[in-house]
């Protein structure tokens, strides 16, 4: 928890003491940014081996948790919505769901609106998969939304732009589920804290 805060502090530090352009390249705030991306790398490093413990890959654990995270609050999703929030092809995520469809982890089923749409939802096995591991990585989530928090500070006072335009914002939010769809048991573990 001191390491969160000592990071997050020399980030927000870091946004006061940022020089203008015209200062040349004297400055050395290279160390924050190399900081974030160790940060990010031992985050990744350690959801690879979260996931492989839990029996899923990185990439089904991220696609589990787009589909159960969707903002729409109704836990499905469509090609479309993945292939915006992933930052990835539709063909892509239309393989990943195929992938994941075959090994038991999702289903699909046709919008009874729209015939056109196809949802897709998290079995109910993928479900126990999902929380297993998700449950495992819920400090290391915090801390990724301490450097989120810390870098939009950052941006808001320094470039005049929010988070949701920047690179590790849009990483984060890949991570992270949407708050209203926190996992059932987030619930339950929390109030046995």
């Amino acid at each position: 928890m001191t390491a969160k805060r000592d990071l997050v502090g020399q980030m927000k530090a870091e946004a006061i003491d940022t020089p203008s352009a015209s200062q040349g390249d004297g400055w050395h705030g290279y160390e924050q940014a190399a900081a974030f991306r160790a940060a990010l790398a031992r985050f990744s490093r350690r959801t690879d081996e979260i996931c492989q413990r839990h029996g899923l890959t990185p990439d089904q654990y991220t696609l589990l948790l787009m589909v159960r995270g969707s903002p729409s609050g109704l836990e499905r999703t469509t090609v479309k919505e993945l292939s915006g929030r992933l930052q990835l092809s539709a063909s892509g995520i239309t393989e990943r769901l195929r992938r994941a469809e075959t090994a038991g982890l999702v289903r699909r089923e046709r919008s009874r609106d729209d015939r056109r749409v196809v949802y897709f939802y998290v079995t109910e096995r993928a479900n126990d998969l999902l929380l297993a591991a998700y449950t495992d990585m819920r400090a290391d989530i915090k801390l990724v939304q301490a450097l989120e928090e810390a870098l939009g500070a950052f941006e808001h006072e320094q470039l005049g732009r929010q988070s949701s335009s920047s690179l590790p914002g849009r990483m984060v939010r890949r991570i992270r589920p949407h708050p209203a769809n926190e996992l059932k048991s987030d619930v339950a573990s929390d109030t046995a804290d």
